[in-house]
């Protein structure tokens, strides 16, 4: 779980939300673009793994598209809280692990 959100963390908070900060003057909009880009990310392995079509697979899991809006600026705020990457790598894998904990 570390490794896929070491990975996810360097590219979003390392990479694109820093960069995203340089380009939009407003910090709330490039936090929104950012998340955006987080939710769109996610999208094609939930696709696959649902066996779903992106419209049915939007329908029926909108909901946890929006939380990964909300997880994505809870990672932008450690990563700008903390200024290093290891707050919201360890705080991501944890979420991670968390979720195949209740998974039978």
């Amino acid at each position: 779980m570390l490794v896929i959100s070491l990975v996810e963390e360097i590219i979003f908070r390392g990479y694109i939300q820093t960069r995203l900060y340089g380009l939009i003057k407003r910090p709330l909009f490039a936090i929104i673009l950012g998340g955006i880009l987080f939710m769109l990310m996610h999208i094609p392995f939930q696709i696959g793994y649902a066996k779903m079509g992106l419209f049915a697979y939007i329908q029926v899991n909108y909901i946890t598209l929006m939380f990964t809006f909300i997880w994505h600026v809870v990672f932008d705020f450690l990563y700008r809280k903390y200024n290093t990457i290891y707050a919201s790598t360890i705080f991501h894998g944890l979420m991670d692990w968390a979720n195949y904990l209740f998974i039978v």
